[in-house]
């Protein structure tokens, strides 16, 4: 316990004195710092994005995506029009929710050094696992449970591949509510 108290000090230190904006040029923040989210599915009718199920209804680029971290998540376009780098345009039904960009961890960048050794001693404090754990030994896995237990985030957010670093994605982990879109996605693709 005074192990998470020291981390919580620690934590409102950093918070205060540090802001990372690695990708706020390439996304679109509203009035209040929330970034719009958009997943296409072919299933009608959803209010709410559920990791769970995405995991179990996965097909191809995403179920490749599981096998090297399998905790089940959304992935999430930061923008109309973007295409997935592997497959092109995505048909379906447009859902669009919104996130404070505070609430995103930036994984690549990992600007609280959540990936490195001494984070993994911390990791195994926190949670009491042993070293040899899947969830230990998962460096994915590992960053974002200590990105939600000690900072409050909610889901990762990086580039969507490496041709076109303008090309945002998110992945939450979190249920998400969502409203469907009667829009035409790529109707604003960028030439």
């Amino acid at each position: 316990m005074q192990k998470i108290f020291e981390n919580w000090k620690r934590f409102l230190s950093e918070e205060e004195s540090f802001e990372y904006d690695f990708y706020k040029d390439k996304i679109e923040l509203d009035e209040e710092g929330n970034v719009a989210l958009y997943h296409i599915s072919c299933t009608d009718n959803i209010s709410t994005m559920d990791p769970e199920v995405s995991r179990e209804m996965a097909k191809g680029y995403t179920k490749r995506e599981y096998k090297s971290w399998p905790r089940a998540r959304c992935f999430y376009f930061t923008r109309m029009g973007q295409k997935d780098p592997s497959v092109g345009r995505i048909s379906g039904m447009i859902y669009e929710t919104k996130i404070p960009y505070d609430k995103l961890y930036p994984i690549y960048k990992d600007p609280y050094k959540l990936s490195y050794p001494d984070m993994k001693k911390e990791f195994l404090e926190i949670t009491g696992k042993d070293e040899y754990d899947p969830d230990t030994l998962n460096v994915f896995e590992r960053v974002a449970f200590l990105a939600e237990e000690l900072h409050g985030k909610t889901g990762f957010i990086y580039p969507h591949s490496r041709k076109n670093e303008d090309d945002i994605i998110v992945a939450m982990w979190k249920k998400m509510p969502v409203k469907k879109k009667e829009i035409d996605f790529y109707s604003k693709e960028k030439k």
